[in-house]
């Protein structure tokens, strides 16, 4: 299996975790945020698809605005956040794909000649630091939920 078949399962598998982590969020905030996410994996399966087949161009993906404005709304609206126990594992494990997914990015970056294919997969490298941030603070406030909502701007979310 090539780097780039390699990363397009990479990229489907981590698709569907985030629609399964959607489908059984209690919050409807937190289930559009794992919708988002998962959209966002679909462009980068379509992203590495396009380098294998030579047509080599980068989507945008969700911004962290938007991820932020999903949290705002619901304090706002004074909507419980209150998730399971059994969200942080989850959370956790989808930090740990995005990992996974940094350091594969990472690596394919040091192995390829393009210049082009660099910088594309610097974008996906920094796509996929935003989706562990998103979810390392998911998993923060399902353990802390009372010192994680400071404010409606999150702070703690930083920009990249």
């Amino acid at each position: 299996m090539s780097l780039y078949d390699l990363a397009v399962k990479m990229e489907m598998d981590g698709e569907q975790y985030y629609l399964e982590l959607a489908k059984n969020a209690v919050h409807p905030g937190i289930k559009a945020v794992f919708e988002l996410m998962a959209a966002d994996e679909r462009k980068h399966y379509e992203i590495v698809s396009n380098i294998i087949s030579g047509s080599v161009h980068f989507m945008e993906g969700t911004s962290l605005d938007t991820l932020k404005s999903v949290f705002a709304k619901a304090l706002e609206n004074k909507e419980n956040l209150e998730m399971p126990e059994h969200a942080f594992e989850a959370y956790n494990k989808a930090a740990e794909m995005e990992r996974r997914s940094i350091d594969f990015y990472r690596d394919a970056y040091e192995n390829t000649k393009s210049d082009h294919e660099k910088k594309i997969l610097i974008e996906l490298q920094e796509e996929e630091n935003r989706h562990l941030m998103i979810v390392e603070n998911l998993a923060e406030y399902v353990r802390r939920p009372e010192e994680w909502v400071e404010s409606a701007e999150f702070n703690h979310m930083m920009e990249y």
